[in-house]
């Protein structure tokens, strides 16, 4: 009578989707220099042991090694950003259930030349006939990948120690060989004159799609077999790892990278820990990371981001697109809607002549109104005068414009305002609008001022235009 093998696919998502296990081919070639010099890692062999040729690419694939009852897997794909352990607990999910059942299970964690390795041990049962899995994972900086190997064979104890030692000693001897460019991210103060008009410039526009990213998924299917030999079944099992690729995440960043681009910015695509984003060079000539998965995508498109960690950097979407795997043509376009002109650093100068008259009727109409309050800081201070007085003073046709401070400014924290003079070109009258009595009481709407101080800054032409980049100080939409 002729004995069928048997075989169960259980597959354990992340996200709830299914697709086709992959499945690894055995090779004859055991000589890993070859194998793995179109590869970008490299590892040590096991004396005895073949090598399978690999499936996939660097960005993600599979490759095995088998000896005459063992083999030992390994998987590589773009690193989702994920707690490793999460991600050994999937796979620990796979083999319980549906059949299979886990004996018992183990988690550990080590280091091996600067790396964390998480591990799972499992022990699980299939039909009566059970198996013995040791998992390794672990991720690298170096390009932005994750690794899962694993090792399962005889049930001989000898042989299971040998080849968790075997297995051990390969995971130690793995070296990424990663070359692509790099660079260490590090954070400015977002509260500079560069860091406000860079985060007024990202709030000028809004995506069209205003939702937080997706988060980022693994998928993970593990192929459990029972195959007849001399008279009694085998135990295997097989699994794969695929993470899918971040097709918005890398059109929302092209878009990004476009504008910053447009407007004068030295802007490249980076990656980490699975995350792709934009890094901009600073005054200083180092580079900041902003972030494209803000919290409110429908006011910006773009956040200065804390971190100073090692990134990935690729000069545009089409090398960030072929290092993930993304081959399809990724559109930018309506990705993000304008809705406002960004602000600007001025140094702005003086009348050098100015009309007397001219300034006395400035003076006389910024007397004859007042605010009625008193000044008291984050109530009504400095940044709502400056608002209702910019907003009298177009009513009465004066061309004015709000001007802010920042870190390190003179007047910082302040807000005033600068009336255009009409008869120089590019010349204005600052006037400050927080004037107060000795009771803290506002007098006045506004009262010129010739200090030097008052002319530079941040410009925003209008309440409107300020108030959609920061609208914790705003008060027109």
């Amino acid at each position: 009578m002729r004995i069928s093998g048997i075989i169960l696919f259980l597959i354990c998502l992340l996200a709830a989707f299914s697709f086709a296990s992959i499945m690894f081919t055995a090779s004859a070639k055991s000589d890993s220099s070859d194998l793995s010099s179109g590869l970008d890692f490299d590892f040590r062999v096991p004396d005895g042991w073949t090598v399978s040729a690999p499936t996939g690419g660097p960005v993600a694939g599979n490759l095995s090694l088998t000896d005459s009852c063992a083999r030992m897997s390994l998987n590589w794909s773009r690193d989702p950003g994920m707690n490793l352990r999460v991600i050994l607990n999937q796979i620990k999910g796979a083999y319980d259930g549906d059949g299979v059942r886990i004996i018992s299970s183990e988690l550990g964690e080590r280091s091996s030349e600067g790396r964390k390795i998480e591990t799972l041990h499992l022990i699980y049962e299939f039909n009566g006939y059970r198996n013995e899995k040791r998992f390794a994972i672990w991720n690298s900086s170096k390009s932005d990948r994750l690794f899962l190997a694993s090792v399962s064979g005889c049930n001989k104890i000898d042989n299971k120690n040998n080849n968790i030692a075997l297995f051990d000693n390969f995971v130690d001897s793995f070296t990424d060989l990663g070359d692509g460019e790099t660079v260490e991210l590090h954070y400015g103060t977002p509260g500079g004159a560069w860091g406000i008009v860079l985060g007024d410039l990202l709030s000028s526009y809004h995506y069209t799609d205003a939702r937080t990213l997706p988060g980022r998924t693994v998928r993970v299917s593990v192929l459990h077999s029972l195959t007849p030999q001399n008279g009694i079944f085998l135990l295997d099992s097989q699994e794969a790892i695929l993470v899918e690729p971040q097709v918005t995440a890398a059109a929302r960043a092209g878009a990004v990278q476009e504008i910053l681009q447009q407007a004068g910015y030295d802007a490249r695509l980076v990656q980490m820990g699975g995350e792709v984003a934009v890094s901009v060079r600073d005054p200083s000539g180092g580079w900041q990371k902003v972030s494209i998965n803000p919290t409110s995508p429908e006011r910006m498109i773009g956040v200065q981001a804390n971190s100073t960690v090692n990134a990935l950097m690729y000069s545009n979407l089409a090398q960030l697109s072929e290092a993930n795997g993304i081959f399809d043509e990724i559109d930018t376009q309506n990705i993000v809607l304008k809705d406002s002109e960004p602000s600007r650093f001025v140094e702005l100068k003086a009348p050098a002549e100015p009309d007397q008259s001219w300034l006395d009727d400035l003076a006389d109409m910024l007397d004859s109104y007042d605010y009625g309050k008193y000044y008291e800081e984050n109530v009504f201070d400095c940044s709502n005068t400056a608002q209702m007085a910019w907003n009298l003073l177009q009513q009465k046709g004066y061309d004015a414009r709000l001007m802010m401070s920042y870190a390190g400014h003179p007047l910082d924290p302040h807000m005033w305002v600068v009336v255009k003079y009409p008869s120089e070109a590019d010349r204005y009258v600052a006037v400050e609008t927080a004037n107060t009595d000795q009771s803290k009481k506002l007098v006045h709407l506004g009262k010129i001022v010739n200090d030097s101080d008052y002319f530079q800054g941040i410009m925003y032409n209008s309440s409107a235009q300020f108030s959609r980049m920061h609208p914790e100080e705003g008060m027109w939409d």
